[in-house]
């Protein structure tokens, strides 16, 4: 079984899109702000198709969201957040 772990996450799209919501300014603001907290795999997904609903802008379609880990997206998020998800 070959390893599909990219930068530490799950695969490249999970990088991917925690690597946009933490560079794109209006995204980590929403993230960090607005979003609900503490983040679960469904409100991350949920935020995530709001904020690029065609993909990020390095995917080539929404399609690639089917290979995303959206709990390892929460972890990142709550971090974007500054949630304590022990104590939430």
């Amino acid at each position: 079984m070959a390893d599909e772990t990219y930068n530490g996450h799950a695969n490249w799209a999970t990088w991917n899109v925690n690597m946009y919501a933490g560079s794109d300014e209006a995204a980590y603001i929403y993230i960090r702000d607005l979003g609900p907290t503490p983040y679960d795999a469904e409100g991350a997904e949920s935020i995530t198709r709001e904020l690029w609903p065609t993909g990020t802008p390095d995917m080539g379609s929404a399609r690639e969201y089917e290979s995303v880990d959206w709990d390892g997206v929460a972890e990142c998020y709550n971090e974007l957040a500054n949630v304590d998800t022990a104590t939430a």
